[in-house]
């Protein structure tokens, strides 16, 4: 087995995309724990507003967008990236779910419930950075012109 030497410059990018990663990996369970209470309870959170609509459905959809959201944005963000740059996606992708992130604290406080569907769309959308950060590791490895190990893909979707 080959070991690839990485030089400083080449170790931060590493870093960079390890926090990316576990950025997006925080904004997906961070919501789980509080999920039931915003939609259970009618006296505050989210179905404080509309409490004639069925909780049930509304919590399923909102477990269910942020990995939707991000099924569509993986294959469109790893596109991009390959069109416009890994660094300039994955800074907008960051940005995206701040941005998300922001909303869904704003539809808390408004307790309007569009506001945080739309929020953890973004969120999903934008956490699709997974694909960009697969692409950036191969290519600090690939850098010198050497084969990548086609064991490292497989990893991924645990093919071997």
């Amino acid at each position: 087995m080959k070991f690839i030497r990485l030089n400083l410059k080449d170790k931060g990018v590493l870093l960079s995309v390890c926090l990316v990663v576990f950025i997006d990996s925080i904004g997906l369970g961070l919501v789980f724990p509080i999920l039931p209470t915003l939609f259970t309870v009618n006296n505050y959170g989210l179905m404080q507003s509309e409490p004639q609509i069925n909780s049930n459905y509304l919590y399923a959809i909102a477990i269910s967008l942020y990995p939707f959201a991000s099924l569509l944005g993986m294959p469109i963000l790893g596109r991009l990236s390959d069109i416009f740059g890994r660094r300039k996606l994955l800074l907008w992708a960051v940005a995206g779910s701040f941005i998300g992130y922001a909303l869904s604290i704003v539809s808390l406080f408004t307790h309007n419930i569009s506001l945080f569907f739309i929020s953890r769309f973004v969120s999903g959308f934008s956490s699709g950075t997974y694909s960009i950060c697969g692409a950036a590791i191969v290519d600090l490895g690939n850098h010198k012109g050497d084969k990548v190990n086609a064991n490292f893909n497989f990893g991924f979707t645990g093919l071997k």
